[in-house]
């Protein structure tokens, strides 16, 4: 299997997306990712030149306390999301009730991370800027998985000035300002 492949398009890292946290290749892992990654089609232009496809897993993006109380569990349902994680960053792409696009795309420069931490099945980003956000709920790969590759990057490097996620236009792929 070669390491780097094309999967719809999209610049993949097979070894890396196809391979439990021992890197052995899963056949169950390669047939989660090719569904996450069918759906992920229109990706390619916010992907960077040499930017690769690590692994692509689902979560609950960030929720307020309030919500929780007033919403209950369908919060998990409302607020799904799906994390790509590339070997340049993480892209948060907010997502319907079946895992599909809704016109939404943010990133998460490891750069701009002071600390990325996983606490059960919670993905915790400490950012430079001093704001704290966790992603609940992270499905379709094992912690072990996203803990080694995590480990792997690192943190220091230049920053956004932002310091934190920041969103991108779903139609030219620049960062938006915030307000």
């Amino acid at each position: 299997m070669s390491k780097d492949f094309k999967t719809f398009d999209l610049p993949v890292n097979q070894e890396s997306a196809f391979s439990n946290h021992e890197n052995i290749y899963k056949r169950k892992l390669e047939k989660q990712q090719t569904k996450f990654l069918q759906k992920l089609s229109f990706l390619k232009p916010f992907l960077q030149k040499d930017e690769k496809i690590l692994l692509v897993a689902s979560a609950c993006s960030p929720i307020t306390t309030l919500e929780r109380l007033i919403i209950g569990w369908m919060v998990y349902y409302l607020r799904r999301c799906v994390l790509v994680f590339t070997n340049k960053r993480i892209i948060h792409l907010p997502a319907k009730s079946d895992y599909s696009y809704r016109n939404s795309i943010a990133q998460i420069l490891y750069s701009d991370c002071q600390e990325i931490s996983i606490k059960e099945k919670s993905l915790i980003y400490n950012y430079k800027s001093g704001k704290k956000e966790i992603f609940r709920s992270l499905k379709g790969v094992k912690m072990q998985k996203v803990k080694s590759l995590l480990s792997a990057f690192d943190l220091g490097g230049p920053q956004s000035k932002y310091k934190a996620r920041m969103h991108l236009c779903p139609r030219c792929t620049t960062q938006l300002e915030k307000g």
